[in-house]
């Protein structure tokens, strides 16, 4: 009964069918029919098969249509011509009397499916029960007779659903499409499409087989994940140790249903053959069938036999004592010994999960019932199982047993205590680690005075060399102290470390300073200030800022020297603000008491003209006047002269980009003054230049 529902759906279908629909899932049709070619022997087999019950008894009314068109020759594409090559149904029951062979059990499943009808009439108003026997009924039937042409070509010829293709050419590539014959109102069934290249195709041989020896059985194993779009069963066969006089050991192919939920549920077959005896050797091979019915050649051959998988019966009442505070000793119990029992082996991990490794250096024989372990972990000891073995190699362990080295020496006084305090009260503590292997951890003590009883803070072993306590700051006491003391894995405690004292840090701030004076000319600004009364501040700082910019660190002096600065630094017209705290010794800061600010006065005295030079062209008849001052548009130039000692006036302007002028409107004969001015824009000036004199001849 098992074997017949593993067969109820095809393998062609459920492979085929899925890989032409796989690509999207959310497009299956329920009622179509897959088709595939292969090209054998001069002629183009065809294989078909509907996808579900409904459309399998609808077709076999209606049946199929088959067409077929030219693709390419020789590698050169031609138009497509499609040709009705053939409608194709299920034969009438005088041709199944005839033609089937009434031992071929597939061909008697196939009449019997091509055949049978389901003339039982459901009720009126069938329930839920009867509606699902029904389709069971139906599918059962669709089912067995798609496995039965899957596997005999008789079978398939009959029920429709093969043909074989004789008009064709090599090296042609051919085209094949099915559709269904039913009208639509009465079933839409999807059609579908198929090519064949008519060349010698590769010969796909079997997988491999894998095997696996167990007491007395013999496990094969092959992965089916790169054949089963290829092969729809397999036939494996067993011969002797000399690979030889092989017989097959399934009657039927070994298939496997599709489940779409678990997509490589394919993939892996397993057989179990049962053998008389261990270690008698049998070989294997595994032969292939498609959906054309065609057998393939042997795979490759494999020798197996079955194999002593019974351990022995394991060791009980296992122990570990200390012996002389260095070794352990480690004594079993086994009361029965197999006749292929060899020794055993003594195991040892650090954690009793494992992983556990031997730690006799050779096998302990038969009777043996103690060990010594002469390299414990003096730290965390060990734990403990027995390995019995067999000749097979077949092992039992025995419960685990956990045993250390009993420890009364206390670790070393701890050295190298030190830490600090920060101003939220964080106290950081670190120290040396020390020498010995087993310290488990460390306690950590305080006091608030140093003749005070210390106490302890850890209700744990702190399991580390810095530890960090909180402390309030908002106290009388200005100090505190702390001593650690260590313990090993047997909890000893040690001698506790010297103590350490440690300062509170101050977080009051200081007493702000506060500006008394500020004075603005129109080259400085003047500031002088009251310093913080604080005792303890040792510097003033002073902030600027230039109009609405940012303000920035301008000064930093000592509190108890400088009470005022001067600002030379400065621009006619620009606002300078400036603000000042006072920093104590452990940086605390006083904050900013109100901000003073001065502006820059504008007198309009502005940059002096440089180098007025005048020189006489006697070839021009012109006195040039040259000097030096910055070119620029905010400004222009006024020329001054006179003559024989005549009134000094203005006589030219110039622009701000030129740095010379020519004085072609010459007197006559005498002497002439020149002097010059630049005079801005925002009504400032440079002042009068220095008067230079030139006589004329």
């Amino acid at each position: 009964m098992k074997k017949i529902k593993l067969l109820i759906i095809s393998v062609f279908l459920t492979t085929v069918c899925h890989s032409i629909y796989a690509q999207d899932t959310n497009q299956i049709k329920t009622n179509y029919i897959a088709i595939i070619g292969k090209y054998s022997s001069n002629k183009v087999v065809l294989r078909w098969a509907p996808s579900s019950s409904a459309a399998f008894f609808v077709l076999k009314t209606y049946g199929y249509q088959v067409e077929k068109t030219l693709i390419s020759k020789d590698k050169k594409f031609v138009k497509a011509n499609w040709q009705k090559i053939g409608v194709f149904m299920p034969a009438d029951s005088l041709i199944w009397a005839k033609r089937v062979d009434t031992s071929n059990g597939y061909q008697v499943i196939a009449a019997h499916c091509a055949l049978a009808k389901i003339n039982a009439p459901l009720p009126q108003n069938p329930n839920f029960d009867e509606l699902m026997q029904r389709n069971n009924e139906e599918k059962n039937l669709h089912g067995f007779a798609l496995v039965a042409a899957d596997f005999d070509t008789t079978a398939a010829n009959l029920l429709g659903l093969r043909f074989e293709d004789k008009n064709i050419e090599k090296d042609a590539v051919y085209g094949y499409r099915i559709k269904s014959l039913a009208p639509n109102n009465i079933l839409q069934i999807e059609g579908s499409e198929t090519f064949v290249l008519t060349t010698l195709e590769a010969v796909m041989v079997p997988p491999s087989l894998e095997e696996f020896g167990l007491e007395r059985t013999i496990l094969i194993n092959w992965y089916n994940q790169l054949h089963k779009n290829y092969f729809t069963g397999y036939y494996l066969a067993k011969g002797d140790a000399k690979g030889e006089n092989f017989k097959r050991l399934n009657k039927n192919p070994m298939t496997r249903l599709y489940d779409p939920s678990n997509p490589n549920g394919q993939d892996l077959f397993m057989y179990k053959d049962s053998v008389e005896k261990n270690y008698v050797v049998y070989s294997y091979r595994l032969i292939g069938i498609n959906a054309f019915g065609e057998l393939s050649l042997s795979g490759s051959i494999v020798f197996s036999y079955g194999r002593d998988r019974t351990a022995p019966e394991a060791a009980y009442e296992v122990t570990a004592s200390d012996v002389l505070g260095k070794y352990l000793d480690i004594k079993w119990k086994k009361d029965v010994y197999e006749k292929d029992f060899v020794g055993f082996n003594v195991l040892r991990s650090n954690d009793y999960k494992g992983p556990f490794e031997i730690i006799n250096e050779k096998l302990l024989p038969k009777g043996t019932i103690s060990f010594l372990d002469k390299k414990p972990d003096a730290m965390a000891g060990g734990y403990y199982k027995i390995e019995a073995l067999d000749t097979a190699g077949n092992q039992a362990w025995s419960l685990g047993v956990h045993g250390f080295l009993i420890d009364s020496i206390p670790p070393a006084k701890p050295k190298g205590l030190k830490g600090t305090i920060d101003t939220n009260g964080v106290v950081t503590l670190n120290w040396n680690l020390g020498p010995e292997q087993d310290i488990k951890g460390y306690r950590i003590y305080y006091a608030n005075q140093i003749d005070h009883e210390f106490t302890v803070l850890t209700g744990y072993l702190h399991q580390d060399t810095i530890f960090t306590d909180t402390i309030s700051l908002k106290t009388m006491t200005e100090d505190i102290f702390y001593q650690i003391a260590a313990s090993d894995r047997h909890f000893n405690h040690s001698e506790r470390s010297e103590i350490i004292k440690l300062q509170k840090p101050d977080t009051i701030a200081p007493v702000k300073p506060m500006f008394s004076n500020i004075l603005v000319t129109d080259t400085a600004v003047y500031l002088s200030w009251i310093p913080s009364s604080s005792l303890d501040v040792i510097k003033h700082n002073i902030y600027r800022k230039m109009g609405e910019g940012q303000f920035t660190l301008w000064k930093s002096v000592d509190r108890k020297i400088i009470t005022q600065l001067i600002d030379e630094d400065v621009k006619i017209g620009q606002i300078y603000t400036y603000k000042i705290e006072a920093i104590d010794d452990v940086n605390n800061s006083s904050g900013f008491p109100a901000e003073v600010s001065g502006k820059i006065y504008d007198v309009g005295k502005r940059q002096a003209i440089k180098n007025v030079k005048v020189v006489y062209n006697k070839e021009t008849k012109r006195n040039i006047i040259t000097w030096e001052y910055p070119l620029s548009d905010k400004y222009h130039y006024v020329i001054y002269r006179s003559y024989n000692e005549s009134t000094f006036r203005i006589y030219k302007s110039v622009d701000g980009d030129k740095l010379s002028y020519e004085d072609w409107d010459l007197l006559g004969k005498g002497t002439y003054t020149y002097a010059v001015m630049a005079f801005y824009k925002d009504g400032g000036s440079s002042g009068l230049s220095q008067k230079l004199s030139i006589k004329v001849k």
